[in-house]
């Protein structure tokens, strides 16, 4: 086996584990056999931290799990005026701000802006601030108080930097590998070959690269289309490739997603001649496990990703992935919202579902609502893994107390029984529809014996 950049023969020796998607952004897949220990020591500095550069403070608001436990770096913010240093997982921090006025009266003041803590940090903090004072005024007498202060209202703002070069150099990084680690560097055509064949040389030096970089993407966005976020957006926000070769279209492609911001296809193959096959890998970062989902990519070579289509989509994309900062460790269901999709469910279907059946009808019911509402996008598939659990016992006694009902109905409305063996399943879920209604109006309400 060799190295997919530079050709070395991979040994126990020279070989290196890497992740498919940097491990910066929360990339977890990561397989041995891809590249040469200097290969993935070059690429790592000059590529993997330029992408990461592009995606940092949409790290930092996600704050995903990591292989690695690196040291908290920060990024310089604001707070309307106030300049801070924001860490991942929102935690902030002003510059210490030292009040002058009361030092004629051997009293100084020091304080900072810092997000809701716990009472640990606080005391951390107050350690620090300490050390701040006697720093700065080593004679004065002084009292240090932290004070909470709400800060929810205020608008956190920062510059964020996207160097396109760098960016599409990062995603095509993260093409190759996949393609390695599925045995599929055989689609790839002379021309995609000799894009590929450029990179490790440009990365060597880095003053090379910063000179010949834009040239170097001009030649790539010959081989790079942008995919409309809207193909993706799921309620997730994921990591996600997709490795397409398609018998109809002709082509062979890959799809790389970040955060499911911006989205690359680059064409492997412009002449496809073989059978149709597609692998696909989405990683779902806030529950941080392997998802399945179904998308369609037979349209997604339309857009070219050229600068101009690049910074259209950039600017559009960027509300759906911040759309999850809020997302909270421990989640707290609207019993309302609740209540309506388990009535759809009792309504939608005349005969008791099975279990799997049950989690499969509530999935679909809160994923269609994550799409469009980022209030619920706390309910991840592990929160919906035990609703079902709690919820399906529930629903079977629901279900036993609606068909009471129907047999009520029929009963006391001289209706035939025969209305079941109807071929007209119009008939049947109406009474069912009148069942679910009744009860739902009042044996919730405590009328059990209506």
């Amino acid at each position: 086996m060799k190295c997919v950049f530079c050709d070395a023969e991979l040994n126990k020796d020279n070989d290196s584990l890497e992740h498919i998607i940097p491990n910066s952004l929360g990339g977890k897949l990561k397989s041995k056999n891809i590249m040469c220990k200097s290969c993935n020591n070059t690429l790592g500095e000059t590529v993997d931290i330029n992408l990461y550069n592009n995606f940092k403070f949409i790290d930092f608001m996600v704050n995903p799990l990591k292989d690695r436990n690196t040291k908290s770096s920060y990024i310089k913010a604001k707070i309307g005026d106030d300049d801070i240093q924001l860490y991942p997982g929102f935690k902030y921090y002003s510059k210490p701000i030292i009040d002058l006025e009361n030092i004629k009266n051997h009293k100084i003041s020091v304080s900072q802006i810092v997000s809701k803590r716990n009472e640990n940090d606080n005391e951390k903090l107050l350690k620090i601030l300490k050390k701040l004072a006697s720093k700065y005024y080593p004679k004065a007498k002084y009292k240090i108080k932290i004070e909470n202060t709400t800060l929810d209202t205020r608008t956190i703002s920062n510059t964020l930097c996207i160097d396109f070069p760098y960016l599409i150099l990062g995603y095509l990084k993260i093409a190759l590998c996949f393609c390695r680690l599925n045995n599929k560097e055989n689609l790839f055509d002379g021309d995609f070959l000799k894009l590929k064949n450029k990179i490790i040389n440009l990365c060597k030096n880095k003053s090379d690269y910063d000179k010949n970089k834009l040239s170097f993407h001009d030649e790539l966005i010959d081989k790079a289309y942008i995919v409309e976020q809207n193909t993706f957006q799921s309620g997730y926000l994921t990591h996600r490739i997709h490795l397409v070769c398609d018998d109809v279209l002709q082509k062979a492609f890959i799809v790389v997603g970040i955060y499911d911001f911006l989205h690359i296809a680059f064409v492997l193959n412009d002449n496809y001649i073989g059978e149709k096959y597609r692998v696909d890998y989405i990683f779902d970062i806030l529950t941080a496990r392997e998802i399945k989902s179904d998308i369609c990519l037979g349209d997604c070579l339309k857009e070219k990703a050229n600068m101009n289509n690049l910074q259209k989509h950039i600017m559009n994309n960027m509300h759906y992935p911040l759309s999850f900062k809020s997302m909270k460790k421990e989640s707290t269901f609207n019993i309302d919202f609740m209540f309506d999709i388990f009535k759809d469910i009792c309504i939608e279907n005349i005969n008791q579902l099975s279990f799997d059946d049950f989690k499969s009808e509530l999935f679909g019911k809160i994923k269609d609502i994550r799409i469009n509402n980022a209030d619920f996008r706390l309910m991840n598939d592990l929160n919906i893994d035990e609703l079902t659990v709690v919820l399906y016992p529930i629903y079977k006694d629901c279900f036993n107390k609606i068909n009471k009902i129907k047999e009520y109905v029929l009963e006391n409305f001289s209706l035939p029984k025969e209305v079941f063996d109807f071929e007209d399943e119009s008939i049947k879920q109406e009474l069912h529809r009148m069942g679910v209604e009744a009860y739902f109006n009042h044996v919730l309400n405590g009328d059990d014996d209506k």
